[in-house]
């Protein structure tokens, strides 16, 4: 009896080895690494149903302007004065400069689009940002979101630690990177998605680690019925 005791505590010790990667990877980021973040994201819509995602590396608070202009994007901006710059253009969405500085692409109606410019808080939501672009504070580990709308941001809701992913930033972290993807959520003009890649690779880890613990659950019973 007391044997077959020491045989069971061995066989659940190597299921624990084997199945403590498994469990592992599927820990939420924050859980398994708590390194301070030195870069920030920003999410633009354009209203084409693609979305852009950028990461932008900081260790320093900075306007969301001077964030959008170190991302490298495309963008045209005009002044207002003491009030700041307005975004006539993101990428290829907005307006020229004449019409921008008579009222920063709106033709008037309520449901006219401009670039609208919005922060996420702490519980990931998107909110309007009261002091414009010019005068917001970004600091890093923070999501700037620019969306061409007339009033709702429409934007997607995600957490900072998704952004190099997304952005397709690699091991390059101390560069900007932008990734554009469309509706249904590929990359345009690049590779698969690493999120693809990911989670392809964890459910082949899952299926390998369910075949090894089945195949230790069979031996520890033909052992125990000797």
């Amino acid at each position: 009896m007391s044997s077959q005791r020491c045989y069971g505590a061995r066989f659940f010790l190597r299921l624990l080895i084997v199945l403590l990667p498994v469990i592992g990877s599927f820990l939420p980021i924050d859980l398994v690494a708590q390194e301070p973040v030195s870069y920030a994201g920003i999410v633009i819509r354009p209203g084409d149903g693609t979305i852009t995602y950028v990461y932008v590396p900081l260790d320093e608070p900075v306007s969301g302007i001077e964030l959008l202009r170190r991302s490298g994007v495309s963008l045209v901006t005009i002044g207002f004065g003491a009030f700041g710059e307005g975004v006539c253009q993101i990428q290829e969405t907005g307006c020229d400069v004449g019409t921008c500085r008579k009222n920063v692409c709106q033709t008037g109606g309520r449901e006219s689009p401009y670039w609208r410019y919005f922060q996420a808080n702490e519980t990931g939501a998107w909110a309007a940002s009261p002091l414009g672009a010019s005068g917001s504070r970004v600091e890093p580990g923070d999501i700037d979101g620019w969306s061409w709308s007339p009033d709702e941001p429409l934007l997607p809701e995600i957490e900072i630690s998704e952004i190099p992913m997304l952005a397709r930033a690699g091991d390059e972290l101390d560069t900007a990177h932008v990734a554009r993807y469309d509706a249904n959520g590929s990359l345009i003009g690049g590779a698969p998605s690493e999120g693809v890649e990911l989670t392809s690779y964890l459910a082949v880890t899952v299926v390998l680690s369910g075949v090894a613990a089945l195949a230790l659950v069979l031996r520890f019973r033909r052992q125990a019925s000797i």
